[in-house]
């Protein structure tokens, strides 16, 4: 029996011409344009034509990969009639989570590009004027773990995120998570990558986010999810208003546990990912995820 898992990508995805191959149509550009009146600006223009820089700023590009997504599980519907119920759950990576809880029904498209932007911008003025930093770790969570409880540090390392056995994404101040990442290079030969972000996601410094984003939700008539929705920092699904709500918010100051996700719809008997948004971030790291096991897989593939 197939059980059907939907990916649905965060931060890092956007591009300039991100919309281009749904414009042909028509559905396209109803739901550009409602998109646009909803958050008062002309986010699909920034989408079709940029500047890059300015897309990238994380108040526009959470929204702008939120409405990748969208367009590309409407194509999915339009085209082949797929629908929520077709899939057992609903797993995102960080701003993914938010995404699936539009395509599951929780929330409209205008509540979740609405709390997308919100999020974006919230998480840049939590740290105006702080120097951040995000390194991607080619090690393991019980490694990074150790090394954190090894070293003396004066500011914030945190574990941002668990993507698959050996990557570990760390957050924080900037000196302290170099003093981290100097350390397992020096140590273990460990690699290291810094992430071009201007935030330093799902870690202690994102609390006053976090506060925004539950003040804003509380306004918001969630509804029962139609499939469960893999919390990332409670690694099971919810359906439940409140419970998605709570998780919404627990998500931006704690880490993005996609492993934990992946070992969660897994262990429920789950066997085919399809992921809905630009590039395919989340298909290569569920099939490291799965490099020991037999997976069926299919990938909406973009550029």
């Amino acid at each position: 029996m197939i059980k059907r898992v939907l990916l649905l990508p965060g931060q890092g995805i956007q591009f300039v011409g991100m919309v281009e191959q749904f414009e042909q149509y028509p559905w396209c550009s109803e739901i550009l344009a409602h998109v646009d009146e909803a958050l008062g600006l002309p986010l699909s223009k920034l989408m079709k034509e940029g500047p890059e820089s300015e897309l990238n700023l994380t108040e526009f590009a959470q929204p702008a990969i939120m409405v990748s997504s969208i367009l590309h599980w409407n194509y999915l519907n339009q085209a082949h009639g797929i629908k929520p119920t077709d899939f057992a759950y609903a797993l995102g990576h960080s701003l993914g989570e938010y995404s699936a809880c539009v395509i599951s029904g929780a929330l409209t498209i205008e509540q979740g590009v609405k709390i997308a932007y919100i999020r974006g911008k919230a998480m840049q003025e939590s740290v105006e004027g702080l120097a951040i930093r995000m390194t991607a770790v080619a090690a393991s969570e019980e490694t990074v773990r150790n090394t954190l409880n090894e070293i003396k540090i004066d500011g914030i390392c945190e574990i941002a995120g668990v993507n698959h056995d050996k990557q570990v994404v760390l957050s924080g101040t900037r000196d302290s998570v170099d003093t981290v990442t100097n350390y397992l290079l020096e140590k273990y030969e460990i690699p290291v990558k810094s992430l071009n972000v201007s935030a330093p996601f799902h870690c202690r410094l994102m609390k006053p986010a976090a506060d925004r984003v539950k003040e804003e939700l509380d306004k918001m008539d969630v509804k029962p999810s139609q499939i469960p929705v893999i919390s990332n920092t409670h690694s099971k699904g919810f359906t439940d208003p409140q419970e998605i709500k709570q998780s919404l918010v627990d998500n931006i100051t704690n880490p993005a546990m996609f492993l934990r996700g992946m070992e969660f719809v897994l262990s429920n008997g789950s066997n085919m990912f399809t992921e809905v948004g630009a590039k395919r971030v989340l298909s290569n790291i569920v099939t490291k995820i799965m490099k020991d096991r037999s997976l069926a897989g299919l990938a909406l593939d973009n550029k």
